[in-house]
């Protein structure tokens, strides 16, 4: 993944234990991180604009009064597993679908399948991912949403003693299931893993419609992100090779 930010540490994890922060991003009911309640809220992860998790373990919030017609229920999320790379690409793609306006499918999808059943099947995967099971009679197993994320080792520093950084980046409902709070639930799960294996910093790209979701689970803009395509730069400027 590329480093484009500077590293610095955007969240405490020592104030607030990892379920009780999980339930202050679901809106300050705890519960078990793999059944977890939610408010109906949903997007897409992987966008335009840069949002790093500023202070999501610092404070719990308390439980919001029920609103009419918007009941919370039990979402039963769980781990992804290397079978689940076929489907995690299926929703991949629908993503880019829906931000782009254009369906885009290539070898890419057989590429991206092959690495992420290898990631997933690691012990301690640095692909971490969390997913609900879609349901409906008569229809084949599939996904209903998932959340991807990446955990990068970098040199310490003093605001990262392990180097640990975390990056979502593939947060998708399929459309049939949409407006349950999925994307809102999965990445919860997302941002307790990351807590739980000594994440600092964890940063993703935000569409503006998933953007106001983020806000609410405590992501703020950090820092300037530029990025560069090296595909692109001229043989000639490219640093020797050893």
């Amino acid at each position: 993944m590329r480093d484009y930010l500077p590293e610095a540490a955007a969240f405490d994890d020592t104030r607030t234990p990892p379920t009780d922060r999980l339930a202050g991003l679901l809106g300050g009911v705890r519960e078990e991180p793999v059944q977890v309640l939610h408010d109906c809220m949903d997007g897409f992860g992987e966008g335009w604009r840069h949002l790093p998790a500023e202070g999501w373990g610092r404070k719990t919030r308390s439980p919001r009064p029920e609103r009419p017609g918007n009941l919370q229920r039990m979402i039963d999320i769980r781990r992804a597993t290397p079978d689940d790379a076929e489907e995690i690409v299926r929703l991949r793609r629908l993503m880019f679908a829906a931000m782009s306006g254009r369906d885009e499918p290539g070898p890419w999808e057989k590429e991206a399948v092959r690495v992420a059943r290898r990631q997933l099947a690691q012990q301690d995967s640095p692909l971490p991912a969390f997913v609900v099971d879609g349901d409906g009679p008569g229809l084949p197993t599939h996904l209903a949403a998932c959340a991807v994320g990446r955990i990068e080792e970098r040199l310490p520093a003093p605001v990262s003693p392990h180097g640990l950084f975390g990056f979502i980046f593939n947060v998708c409902t399929d459309e049939r299931y949409r407006g349950r709070g999925y994307a809102r639930a999965t990445t919860a799960a997302l941002l307790e893993e990351f807590a739980r294996r000594g994440v600092t910093r964890v940063d993703l790209h935000a569409t503006p419609e998933a953007e106001a979701m983020y806000r609410s689970m405590g992501f703020a803009e950090h820092s300037i992100p530029l990025s560069l395509d090296a595909s692109t730069l001229d043989a000639a400027a490219r640093p020797p090779r050893d």
